[in-house]
């Protein structure tokens, strides 16, 4: 019986995904809900490649907070949740992703310029810079449950890297 309450919230967490309701995604995860559901040709995470596909941002934040792996597989190999992010038509969370790390499939047009996932890498650099830095620290002096957001503007990308003009041939 255990096992089929499980499926049941797991059911329950795919259908909340699929409506988008943030609400009923944490329930179901608090209820016991696999994060990391396989698909039916039995690859895992399925919730996060849903909410992916669907663009459910704060989904995504919520599912990658709860230990969903960015870096699952499916058929295709690497870079499933950004893959199916892609095929949703969903550039904003193709580059949340970026930013937390996910695996570049190759071969795949992001529908992001060079630049937007250039930032997107930086961001996920530092940020994981930032954690290895902090895991080194005695554990007295790590701010409890405290979230960094770094930005890269566009001035700091042009001093790093010049700002490109295009040349005009006569």
């Amino acid at each position: 019986m255990q096992a089929s309450g499980k499926n049941q919230t797991t059911s329950a967490l795919q259908n909340a995904i699929v409506q988008g309701c943030l609400e009923a995604v944490i329930a179901a995860l608090d209820a016991g809900a696999d994060i990391e559901a396989p698909d039916i040709q039995g690859f895992g995470g399925l919730p996060l490649r849903s909410a992916c596909f669907h663009g459910h941002i704060p989904i995504v934040v919520e599912l990658l907070k709860r230990g969903a792996d960015i870096h699952a597989l499916n058929y295709e190999g690497i870079g499933a949740p950004v893959r199916t992010a892609v095929r949703g038509g969903q550039p904003e969370t193709v580059r949340l992703l970026l930013e937390h790390g996910a695996d570049l499939p190759l071969g795949v047009s992001l529908g992001l310029s060079h630049e937007e996932v250039f930032k997107a890498q930086l961001v996920a650099a530092i940020c994981q810079q930032s954690r290895l830095d902090e895991s080194s620290r005695p554990a007295d002096s790590q701010p409890d449950h405290q979230i960094k957001e770094f930005f890269v503007s566009q001035e700091e990308l042009d001093r790093l890297f010049g700002k490109r003009e295009k040349s005009v041939r006569a």
